[in-house]
């Protein structure tokens, strides 16, 4: 999926210490069919004025998002999505875990145990670690 992200990070020397600010941007193909080529030419078309977007503007948050996009895009019929808070949340638990080990055979279980006699399994997003006695 033809994506493109653009980051900047600036400081400002403040009286009462540096001030660091950063922001971000993408833009992404969501629909379409990009061999057609009127949606590939669209996309390389938004692609282009994307390009212009400036580190300071990035890092400006005296600058609205919708003054931003419509800077770039205004010709384009830009439209902004809802916001959303990004945040950390991982739905791993004792019982998932024990029913992900359940699902091995009683041979692959056996593999699994440690020196303590436990099953470790350690989840990738949250890295909470579970000890499961068989």
């Amino acid at each position: 999926m033809p994506t493109q992200i653009k980051l900047a990070v600036s400081r400002e020397d403040a009286s009462e210490g540096p001030v660091w600010r950063a922001g971000g941007a993408m833009i992404q193909a969501i629909a379409g069919d990009l061999t057609r080529g009127e949606t590939r030419e669209a996309f390389d078309h938004i692609r282009a004025l994307f390009e212009t977007l400036g580190e300071d503007e990035l890092t400006d948050f005296a600058l609205e998002t919708e003054r931003l996009l419509y800077r770039l895009f205004h010709e384009d019929g830009v439209r902004l999505s809802t916001f959303k808070d990004v945040y950390q949340q991982c739905r791993c638990s004792q019982e998932r875990v024990e029913s992900l080990v359940q699902s091995f055979s009683p041979e692959e279980q056996n593999d699994m145990i440690e020196p303590d006699g436990k099953v470790h399994i350690t989840c990738e997003y949250c890295s909470k670690t579970y000890f499961i006695s068989l």
